[in-house]
């Protein structure tokens, strides 16, 4: 114009156009330079080759294709890292206001290949919906109904599909048989890679933050299937920030980390599927990051494969993460934590209303703890995994600590076995804390194992099928609560600690003896016990050593039957409880006497 300012360019439109063995140094087809703005419907690219970037499409401006396809369009040299198999897109701006970019709508991509980015090498502002890179599409011609089946992109080295290195968004789109020969099998992501729907809410204080959904596979509208990479991510390779929301990722498989995801940054993971991935490490997901976090909320792992972490590998000294609403089933590790694989150095990693069932490893079937890391464990329950050898639901190594807390809802450890035996958690000196809040329980129905300590908080019980294996390398410290054995011989040879407010009940319907190798008790702990005074028996407290502060405080009596006349039980003077004595009989009213062999009564 006369006023000197730079005209807005009109939209060049192409319609039904085929761009066919095209040849270039930087796009094969069309080179778009910044100030270009094309906009096109039904086209193709096919054959179409580069010695450099763009095997068909250089853009630096803004480009808008829809219901277009690019087949076999390739970027070679032996010389440098070719980008961009059938785009290149390098967006350049001197102005804010100014639209720059890519924009793909209904677009299919097959058989493309460059060195770096398959199919895409984006610099910046990718927009992706509706299309597929690798997979079937049907396609409607006079009315008739075509399936099209669309080779995998593949990159020589990194980026089957895409590779980005800016900004990229992606909704309703597959990624399916894409190949990269080092990382990344369908997508590398430098910086900002979303895919799905995006909502955020804002509050009064003007805080944005992620709206989380519920797991919905009816709203997961993106898929990620059989892609491939010889190194890390089978499906991405992301570094700085992967955010993903209704997403399938489904057989896909990496020769090292991470089948489906590798992450070195951060990770928003929300109602995903992932099922039958494959890596060394991670089948499902490997995040490997000190700086940023992990958030796996509302997904399903099933049947992911690794030799560590089937479903998550979490590396060692990895920062916060966070994995809710999460059920992981029939995921496999060749050797440890067939869910979840958690390094050494890692602190306080949160795992909440979260279902281990089916889980298989050598140690440690759903989960295992690596050295001096630390996990608690909220609302979750571990049904029916299995190791090998030890840990079938938990294996805890050295100095490692896990704090499992009944807070909404109970805690359940079922049907878990280790080397073909009853085993929830395996101990390798390390801490157990078991803590039931207000009206919650935790129940344990398998066996504990191992060298440690196990703390207990609120109503924990040790059920029928459980017990605490080789006792005397244990130490049970139990507080504020009770810690309810149906077997007195689940603590058989512990070491067991009575604080402030314990209550320990042996009070199960039937006779037996605990036999613990100590007892230390508090002034206010107490103890509950059966008495059958028919038979004139009742439980038993036998030790090595005691440390009892005015005796034991019986606080409870169950009567496993009654008496027509008053009885004095003779427990035994190597019980904690010597003697139990009723003053009348068969009648509500009776009043019960108990000697300790430390104290006058109780």
């Amino acid at each position: 114009g006369d006023d000197g300012e730079e005209e807005t360019p009109k939209p060049v439109d192409y319609k039904t156009i085929l761009f066919d063995s095209n040849t270039a140094d930087n796009g094969g087809a069309i080179y778009n330079n910044q100030n270009g703005n094309i906009k096109g419907d039904d086209l193709k690219f096919t054959g179409n080759t580069v010695t450099c970037n763009g095997g068909a499409i250089n853009n630096e401006g803004y480009i808008e294709f829809s219901n277009t396809s690019f087949t076999s369009n390739k970027a070679y040299s032996k010389n440098i890292d070719n980008k961009g198999g059938a785009i290149y897109n390098n967006p350049i701006t001197s102005s804010e206001e100014k639209t720059v970019g890519l924009k793909l709508t209904n677009t299919a991509f097959g058989n493309n290949s460059a060195d770096l980015g398959g199919a895409i090498y984006s610099v910046n502002n990718l927009t992706v919906s509706g299309s597929v890179f690798g997979g079937e599409v049907k396609e409607i011609n006079n009315e008739e109904e075509t399936l099209i089946n669309y080779e995998g992109n593949i990159a020589n080295k990194s980026g089957g599909a895409i590779y980005n290195l800016g900004k990229t968004d992606i909704t309703t789109t597959a990624f399916c048989s894409n190949t990269a020969n080092i990382s990344g099998g369908a997508i590398y992501n430098e910086k900002y890679l979303y895919i799905g729907d995006l909502s955020e809410t804002t509050d009064e204080n003007g805080k944005t933050s992620i709206i989380i959904p519920d797991y919905d596979e009816d709203t997961q509208y993106n898929l990620f299937k059989q892609n491939t990479a010889k190194k890390d991510g089978g499906a991405i390779y992301s570094k700085l920030l992967l955010y993903t929301n209704g997403v399938k990722f489904i057989s896909n498989s990496s020769e090292t980390n991470g089948g489906a995801i590798f992450s070195t940054g951060q990770s928003i993971i929300l109602n995903c599927l992932f099922s039958n991935n494959t890596a060394k490490a991670g089948g499902g997901l490997y995040f490997n990051s000190s700086e940023r976090s992990l958030n796996v909320i509302s997904a399903r792992f099933i049947n992911n494969t690794a030799d560590n972490g089937g479903a998550i590998y979490i590396a060692n000294k990895a920062s916060v993460a966070n994995i809710m609403c999460v059920t992981f089933t029939s995921n496999n590790a060749n050797d440890k934590g067939g869910a979840i694989y958690v390094g050494s150095g890692i602190k306080n990693l949160p795992i909440r209303e979260v279902i281990f069932e089916n889980n298989t490893a050598k140690n440690g079937g759903a989960i295992y703890v690596g050295k001096s890391s630390t996990v608690k464990i909220y609302d979750t329950n571990f049904i029916n995994n299995i190791a090998t050898e030890h840990g079938g639901a938990i294996y805890l190594d050295e100095n490692s600590i896990a704090s499992i807390t009944a807070q909404n809802s109970d805690i359940l450890f079922e049907g878990n076995t280790a080397n073909g035996e009853s085993n929830a958690i395996h101990l390798n000196k390390a801490v157990l804390n078991l803590t039931a809040e207000d009206n919650r329980k935790i129940l344990v129905n398998d066996y504990i194992s191992g060298k440690g300590t196990i703390s207990t908080k609120g109503d924990v019980y040790i059920a029928n099928k459980a017990d605490i294996e080789n006792g005397s390398d244990i130490t049970i410290k139990t507080s504020n609560g009770s810690l309810n054995l149906q077997r007195e011989k689940s603590l058989l040879g512990a070491n067991l600690v009575l604080g402030s407010s314990a209550l320990l009940n042996i009070a199960n319907g039937h006779i037996g003896t605990l036999s613990l190798k100590s007892l230390s008790a508090e002034t206010d702990s107490n103890i509950a016990i059966d008495a059958d005074l028919k038979n004139a028996t009742s439980d038993k407290i036998t030790t090595e050593g005691t440390t009892v502060t005015n005796g034991i405080n019986v606080e409870k009596i169950n009567l496993i039957s009654d008496s027509k006349t008053p009885v004095v039980i003779k427990v035994g003077e190597d019980s904690e409880v010597t003697s139990v004595s009723a003053t009348s009989a068969e009648t509500k009213e009776a009043t019960y006497k108990l000697k300790s062999r430390l104290g006058a009564g109780g």
